[in-house]
């Protein structure tokens, strides 16, 4: 009998040598003809069947292989359909460490997302905002809290009446207030009581205020430690304030620009692409947007091949 080649095909199961003990009943195997094309075997009353045929005789070794006779020729039935093995899904998304529809880096320097000491609301829809680890503040994580220093943001300052010299570079010493001295400034530096005049004591407290207002100004180096884009303000002797210029967002030490196209689509007609120009600036384009997108492939599994011979006469 002559038999076209895809039933011999169908008929052979490739690189696995299956003895009858191997056949399960409800196990399936691959032919030739690929993974569209499955042999099932099946137990019933103590017969094994595979795809509905029974299995006349096991086990005839060859030297590739093993034979197992079946009583007719099985037709070639297709298990699955080769169409849409691969689909595209395409996607709006971000890399790691930039937020929003124009994917604006989140805020940190270069790669260093959040000075890494905190995590962004990255993604499409996040905010960009920065959530701090503990001990650390600050826009983009770059500072400690109040009356925290070190690297890690754990030591507590210990000054009294003084300022710390706190935050990750910070040592934690102590620049005293006037009129106070000591490791932690909590010695007073001079009283009343002691031999001088009453009129004298009151020009030496009055000379020392006004040397230490003189002396101080924290904003005259590096513009105080704030940004380039932020305004320094004095406030006390040895002490000062930033302030992001207009345009801009965030703590003093870090500012960042305003992006207007993150709020309503910054105004701009839902049909119409946001684009920010400068800061807190943005311009309404009608071309249509381009999409950002990440190309995600459904796995296609490889053909799996096994081994099982059947003969004919």
């Amino acid at each position: 009998m002559k038999v076209k080649e895809d039933i011999l095909r169908y008929h052979v199961v490739l690189d696995e040598k299956l003895l009858r003990n191997d056949l399960h009943n409800g196990m399936h195997r691959e032919t030739m003809l690929g993974f569209s094309y499955l042999l099932g075997f099946f137990l019933h009353n103590d017969q094994l069947y595979v795809n509905g045929v029974p299995i006349n005789y096991t086990n005839v070794a060859t030297d590739k292989g093993v034979i197992h006779g079946l009583g007719k020729v099985l037709e070639i039935q297709k298990n699955r359909c080769d169409n849409n093995d691969t689909t595209i899904v395409k996607t709006k998304g971000c890399c790691a460490g930039f937020f929003g529809p124009q994917c604006q880096a989140c805020p940190g320097k270069g790669q260093n997302v959040c000075s890494g000491n905190g995590f962004c609301l990255d993604g499409v829809n996040g905010t960009g905002t920065c959530e701090c680890g503990q001990g650390f503040n600050g826009t983009a994580c770059e500072t400690c809290t109040e009356g925290k220093y070190g690297v890690h943001c754990d030591q507590a300052c210990t000054c009294v009446h003084g300022r710390c010299n706190q935050g990750p570079s910070g040592d934690g010493s102590c620049d005293c207030d006037v009129g106070w001295r000591g490791v932690n400034c909590d010695s007073v530096a001079f009283s009343i009581q002691t031999a001088k005049p009453r009129a004298d004591v009151r020009q030496d407290s009055t000379e020392m205020e006004q040397s230490a207002q003189a002396a101080i100004n924290a904003c005259e180096i590096s513009n105080g430690g704030c940004s380039a884009k932020a305004d320094c303000k004095r406030t006390t002797p040895g002490n000062r304030v930033c302030v992001c210029k207009a345009g801009y967002t965030g703590d003093g030490i870090v500012c960042l620009e305003i992006n207007p196209c993150l709020e309503n689509n910054g105004g701009c007609d839902k049909n119409a692409e946001c684009t920010q120009t400068g800061p807190n600036q943005a311009l309404e384009d009608t071309v249509p947007c381009q999409e950002l997108t990440v190309q995600t492939s459904a796995l296609i599994r490889p053909p799996a091949q096994t081994v099982v011979q059947l003969p004919w006469d």
